[in-house]
């Protein structure tokens, strides 16, 4: 989703729209078909956007230093040795990483100035994998040319972030895992925790489980 409003201009054009403005149709918006993806982090979530990706037509590339890359190939991606290899050859950008010391500041001014000038970042997978002045800057600049967020450093993200005023930052409220349908999956995670608890098996996703067992406490 964010990926597409990045593209597509989402903000700009529902406003114009709404104003009589008939402005969106002078162009300026971009195809994703046949432009590079790049994935950081190509696990479950990871190789979803690849799937995704491909379907648009979009060429996936992926940095994930604990899948081989044979494994990558497998969920839809070539693969890439490093993100400093990774960056320049990426048209968008996405994150699907744990927040780790290894991962925390990774989206810098380094690895921000190693992309194409006018690239678009996505990040929905923790707040800390950004500098988010880093990104700031970069978007001022024209290094970006677009950002979609779902994850910031601060949660809720202070009223005054300057990536707020920014006309061609789209953002989402950490919600970008959360449906109706997927909720009703995490019900059945725990259900399925529980049964195998009590068969004297071992429970899976435990982490997961646990915090939304936590929840239904409440």
């Amino acid at each position: 989703m964010l990926m597409l409003m990045s593209a597509k201009r989402a903000r700009q054009v529902d406003r114009w729209t709404r104003e009589g403005n008939w402005s969106a149709r002078q162009g300026g918006n971009s195809e994703l078909k046949g432009k590079t993806l790049g994935i950081v982090g190509i696990g479950n979530i990871g190789r979803l956007v690849a799937t995704f990706a491909g379907a648009l037509g979009m060429r996936v590339l992926a940095y994930d230093p604990y899948v081989p890359d044979d494994e990558i190939r497998k969920r839809g991606a070539e693969p890439v040795k490093s993100l400093e290899a990774l960056l320049p050859l990426v048209d968008v950008l996405t994150t699907h990483t744990p927040l780790t010391d290894e991962t925390r500041g990774m989206i810098n001014d380094k690895t921000l100035g190693l992309m194409k000038r006018g690239a678009i970042f996505v990040n929905t997978s923790r707040g800390g994998v950004q500098q988010e002045r880093a990104v700031f800057e970069a978007l001022v600049k024209g290094q970006l040319g677009a950002a979609g967020l779902d994850v910031f450093e601060q949660e809720p993200t202070p009223a005054d972030n300057p990536l707020r005023r920014m006309d061609n930052v789209f953002f989402s409220p950490h919600v970008g895992g959360f449906t109706s349908e997927s909720e009703a999956r995490a019900l059945d995670v725990v259900r399925d925790n529980l049964t195998r608890v009590l068969d004297g098996e071992e429970p899976s996703n435990v982490v997961n489980g646990v915090r939304l067992g936590a929840r239904l406490r409440r």
